[in-house]
């Protein structure tokens, strides 16, 4: 299938690049290809900090989705470390691109976690959220996604790999945050890795602030590599109104209060 896509891609003025071998990651396998995205610095750098705040802030029994999950890295990284000992319950990986979700679920096998794949490892072919059951709940929604707009992207290698990078007019994130709230539980996170040289906290923003339902929670530097820095949301948490009843409110207008 690959090698009969590569002359047509080639015709429309994309590069094909090998990338087809083997990577080893914390001890894990992963295998990209000339469609589809090998594990990555960024990867890496994006599961080391989830495991990092999730062991900080001493978090059980987590669903967690890897959303834009390439070769499956994040997630796979996550779930060796913390799958094991009753942190991470499991972990679902969602990607538009079937190429994508071809390597994850090759990864899962690879690295001996074949038997839990539709069980505690599921794959999602999605559209952001679009293609992810509706009924899933998540505590933790994890990723490092794509950076590039269009205008910022002109320019740039045409390789299906590198369009895996691009999010023209900043449709993903649009998309992401104006449904997300229903896919998280009701302790539920958004954990984001964004690249700092081509994304910014302050074009980034108004997306999560603009579903009522998210509160935008901070954004803070990466501890390895200050250049990608993360941003944090959640569900809104409700309000709690206390009554009080009608003589001490009465005694209150009294005295002024």
């Amino acid at each position: 299938m690959v090698g009969l896509l590569k002359p047509i891609l080639r015709r429309f003025g994309y590069h094909v690049y090998k990338s087809s071998d083997e990577r080893i990651a914390a001890g894990l396998r992963f295998r990209g290809g000339p469609c589809s995205v090998n594990v990555t610095p960024q990867s890496e750098l994006t599961a080391r900090g989830v495991i990092e705040m999730i062991r900080d802030r001493g978090l059980r029994d987590l669903n967690i989705l890897d959303l834009g999950c390439g070769s499956g890295a994040i997630g796979l990284l996550i779930f060796k470390e913390l799958g094991g000992d009753g942190t991470v319950a499991s972990v679902a990986f969602g990607d538009i691109n079937i190429f994508n979700i071809r390597a994850t679920e090759w990864a899962i096998r690879a690295n001996g976690f074949g038997s839990l794949l539709g069980t505690r490892l599921r794959t999602y072919l999605t559209d952001a959220l679009s293609g992810v059951p509706a009924q899933s709940q998540f505590d933790l929604i994890v990723s490092n996604p794509v950076h590039l707009d269009a205008e910022a992207g002109a320019g740039m290698d045409r390789s299906p790999v590198e369009l895996g990078t691009y999010d023209p007019g900043w449709k993903f994130h649009r998309d992401f945050y104006a449904a997300a709230d229903r896919y998280l539980s009701p302790r539920g996170e958004i954990w984001f890795l964004e690249n700092g040289a081509y994304s910014k906290e302050p074009t980034l923003k108004p997306f999560p602030n603009a579903n009522p339902r998210l509160g935008y929670v901070e954004h803070f530097p990466d501890r390895t590599d200050p250049a990608c820095f993360w941003m944090i949301s959640r569900l809104r948490r409700p309000e709690v109104r206390v009554a009080v009843p009608a003589t001490d409110r009465a005694v209150a207008a009294a005295f002024g209060a």
